[in-house]
């Protein structure tokens, strides 16, 4: 029997279980007039004031490709009753104890024997073991070590910088891993609002507000000086920046006030101030982690792994050196990663504009000699002998190209041939790149290989916003390039954009980098982007393209948006125009 959610406007199939984590049950699900896959997470009841009143505004600020988005939430699931079992634990959901959240469901990297794609797991089996080749350390920092900080940082900034709000939460738990090795941001539980006046959220209100029942401050046990204690974290321990952390004073069993340290006065008049810093602190403490989970021997159990992880106390917290990670690891990475975690705020860096420049200088500091190691993998993978090579270098110096475009050709074509959505995008991009560099170094016209890029690219039949912006944009950026190419980019990729609020994301992308291009695409993505600043124009837009049936995916997602602009939605004729669009779109 299948089980259908009613949402506040559309229902939802119920199709398998996915996950079980300290807040939520999640199974996937598909939208049933769509076909979309969303995630469906259901929390205990006595969570959704705290839901509505923090985290949702908190949810609803945000715009950005790398953190999750919720599009719906359900106070009372009706009939829908759910069965499941995690660690011979069972649990039933119905309505007298969840509620829903519906959220993006993310495609995340393919993992063995695991349903989760978070950091922690793709980690646990992705991270080279500490006996690996010096070329996978070498690569495995360029591809993805690096690639997550600049993410982090990206993240971040939108964040912190242009939207006030501090996550207060970051573990590898809550970072997922998408099919093209970019991360993406989860769970804002625990994240606050910073307000204009201040530079930082003060946690002394958040005992405050328990004073009178203390027996809503989360304290859990940690080690401090090797003997197990009561504290409260705000976080996790593990992660959670030392000014989360306070140790119940002593008698508190006696006297309950004394488990709040700002109540009793042991709280300096610093403790318990968190800013971006401490998100900051976090995130070099998830590094740390991370680089450790490939296990340290051939049997690949992470036996040691435990042995060495530091203690979840202030005391076990700071110098986190990469000592027993392999030494191929840049000493610039371990310094950002130590420099992160240091124990005082003021010595760690002070925003993710500057260890974005550390990670970027530290980046440049990567031996170039794996280069070589490609091109001789290519040699040995074509097997040239040594008089083949020299017949095929006069053949080419003949014609007029150089070997340098042939190599570049054959490693593109070999990639090229088997790309699909778990091509990783950083490793397509680069040998894209190297094609390009090298056919303008023999004379080939740029625009034809830019088109042949990127009709790998689209005939993978969904184009994403990581692809979008790790392929395509980086591909024609800075580059003497015709408008035509530019715009058959742009509508190529509004063309085949992956459903849903990827082209929101896909939109405010183009908005903002292509901003004077003339086509279709630019026109939908722009008029989707603006669409609360400029909503007539924006309904203007999609009167005009509405025949155009290449862009229905992005169409119907302007007009959905668009249905929730007061201008449309209270005007009658607006509104039917543009519910009969949304129908067209969707039947052809």
């Amino acid at each position: 029997m299948t089980s259908i959610l009613r949402g506040n406007s559309i229902e939802y199939i119920v199709e398998e279980f996915i996950a079980y984590g300290q807040e939520s049950i999640v199974y996937k699900a598909r939208v049933k007039s769509t076909g979309r896959s969303v995630a469906l997470k259901f929390r205990l009841k006595d969570g959704l004031g705290k839901f509505r009143k923090k985290e949702l505004p908190i949810y609803q600020s945000l715009d950005h490709l790398n953190i999750i988005k919720i599009f719906d939430y359900v106070e009372d699931i009706g009939g829908l009753r759910l069965e499941c079992e995690k660690e011979n634990k069972k649990f039933i959901i119905d309505r007298t104890k969840y509620y829903c959240v519906v959220e993006d469901y993310i495609t995340g990297a393919p993992l063995d024997d695991t349903k989760s794609s978070s950091l922690y797991y793709y980690c646990k089996q992705h991270t080279p073991k500490k006996e690996a080749s010096y070329e996978d350390i070498i690569n495995y920092q360029a591809d993805y070590i690096f690639k997550w900080i600049f993410e982090f940082c990206d993240i971040m900034t939108h964040m912190s910088k242009e939207n006030r709000i501090l996550h207060l939460d970051i573990k590898p738990e809550n970072i997922l891993v998408t099919r093209t090795g970019s991360i993406v941001l989860i769970d804002m539980g625990l994240s606050g609002i910073v307000e204009e006046q201040s530079n930082g959220l003060n946690l002394q209100y958040d005992f405050d507000a328990a004073n009178k029942s203390l027996s809503n401050i989360e304290r859990r046990y940690v080690t401090i000086e090797d003997e197990k204690v009561v504290a409260y974290v705000y976080g996790t321990p593990g992660f959670a920046a030392p000014e989360c952390y306070y140790k119940d004073g002593e008698g508190c069993e006696k006297d309950e006030s004394l488990k709040n340290p700002f109540l009793s006065k042991r709280a300096s008049e610093k403790d318990g101030i968190v800013d971006m810093r401490s998100d900051i602190f976090s995130f070099g403490a998830v590094l740390w982690d991370v680089i450790h989970l490939g296990g340290y021997g051939g049997d690949g159990k992470h036996k040691n792994y435990v042995a060495i992880k530091k203690d979840e106390t202030k005391a076990g917290y700071f110098k986190r050196d990469l000592h027993f990670a392999s030494p191929y690891y840049l000493q610039e990475l371990e310094n950002i990663i130590l420099k992160c975690t240091e124990e005082d705020p003021e010595k760690r860096y002070q925003d993710y504009e500057e260890l974005k420049k550390a990670a970027e200088k530290a980046k440049s500091a990567l031996p170039k000699s794996e280069e070589n190691a490609k091109k001789a993998k290519i040699f040995q993978r074509v097997g040239f002998s040594f008089l083949l090579l020299t017949a095929l270098i006069l053949v080419m110096w003949q014609q007029g190209l150089g070997l340098g475009y042939y190599i570049a050709r054959q490693d593109f074509h070999a990639l090229a041939d088997t790309y699909s959505e778990h091509t990783n995008p950083i490793a397509f991009r680069d040998v894209s790149l190297r094609l390009l560099e090298e056919g303008a170094n023999a004379g080939q016209p740029i625009e034809p290989i830019l088109a042949e890029i990127l009709n790998v690219v689209s005939e993978n039949g969904r184009i994403s916003s990581v692809e979008f912006s790790e392929i395509l944009f980086i591909l024609i950026d800075d580059r003497d390039v015709s408008d035509e190419i530019v715009a058959l980019f742009i509508d190529t990729a509004m063309q085949n954009p992956v459903p849903g609020n990827n082209i929101d994301t896909l939109s405010r992308f183009i908005y903002y980098n292509f901003t004077g291009s003339e086509s279709i695409g630019f026109s939908i993505a722009n008029a989707n982007y603006n669409r609360a600043r400029n909503t007539l124009g924006s309904y203007e837009i999609l009167l005009r393209y509405q025949e155009h049936n290449g862009f229905n995916v992005s169409l119907n997602r302007l007009a959905r948006n668009l249905l929730n602009e007061e201008l449309i939605r209270n005007n009658s004729e607006f509104r039917e125009i543009t519910e009969n669009i949304i129908r067209n779109t969707e039947e052809q």
